[in-house]
């Protein structure tokens, strides 16, 4: 089966686990006990749970606003010209409800990616900066407090 690919590299994220890899684990690859993963905490083992939940707080935060549904090409025309891999929490939630996101680390990179979008395109000026800054604050601070990290391999560029 062919996996879509590896596209979060391309938006700034510097690494990600190899479990994280697409088809990796249906090709049969296991990890050593040398390996580290993040693993969600053992009292929410599910992981779909603990995204839902971190996307239904972003969703909620008040710095959110920017985000919730994609950019409006009547609101800026040359966004999609300039931006390549547009996403907002709207599409991450669809992404949720249809079980995409397999690892923990794949949700964080979209995040990642929405905020590293709106800061590339938006003056450190502007309110929209601004709230990219305190909404992945905040999504970061949560991640923390939802995931305890364990030891685990990495892959990625430096």
């Amino acid at each position: 089966r062919v996996q879509p690919g590896i596209g979060c590299f391309k938006q700034g994220v510097r690494q990600i686990t190899i479990g994280s890899i697409p088809g990796i684990w249906e090709a049969g690859w296991k990890p050593s006990s040398n390996d580290r993963v993040m693993e969600v905490d053992p009292k929410v083992n599910d992981l779909k749970t603990v995204i839902k939940q971190l996307h239904v707080e972003l969703t909620n935060h008040v710095s959110a606003w920017p985000f919730l549904t994609p950019v409006d090409k009547a609101d800026a025309p040359d966004y999609y010209n300039f931006i390549k891999y547009p996403i907002d929490l709207q599409t991450i939630g669809t992404k949720v409800d249809a079980c995409q996101y397999t690892s923990l680390q794949l949700f964080i990179a979209d995040v990642q990616r929405m905020c590293f979008n709106c800061r590339s395109y938006n003056d450190p000026a502007t309110e929209y900066y601004q709230c990219a800054n305190a909404l992945e604050s905040f999504f970061m601070a949560r991640v923390r407090e939802s995931s305890r990290p364990v030891p685990h391999e990495s892959v990625g560029f430096a």
